[in-house]
């Protein structure tokens, strides 16, 4: 992908092949792919997660596999939904494991930098 956005190399494809990730790789990715002027499309053979179906979701065609499909786009900690932590951790209070009290930690700091 050309470093400016404006500069037009012609249409783009992006192949997705992956069962997760981080947000912000997924927002910088779908904020390029977005720049980008000329047409996109994204392609997955098999599931897309999470993260993944936010850079499907920037291109103007989806070609998805047989086998494939788009998830939810919510940010997962642990397999949970933040809300998901959150009411586990009222659930169990003092008898959380110290795996999930970190797992909650760390999802009530990213929820507050990226709500």
């Amino acid at each position: 992908m050309p470093s400016d956005p404006q500069e037009k190399n012609g249409p783009i494809v992006v192949i997705l092949h992956t069962l997760g990730g981080y947000s912000l790789a997924a927002r910088v990715g779908s904020g390029s792919l977005k720049a980008h002027p000329d047409p996109r499309r994204s392609t997955s053979r098999i599931l897309q997660c999470r993260q993944e179906t936010l850079i499907a979701l920037a291109a103007d065609r989806i070609h998805l596999g047989k086998n494939a499909c788009l998830g939810p786009i919510d940010t997962q900690y642990a397999g949970r939904s933040f809300q998901a932590l959150k009411e586990l951790m009222e659930f169990k209070k003092e008898r959380a494991s110290d795996d999930e009290l970190l797992t909650y930690f760390e999802a009530r700091v990213r929820e507050k930098d990226h709500p």
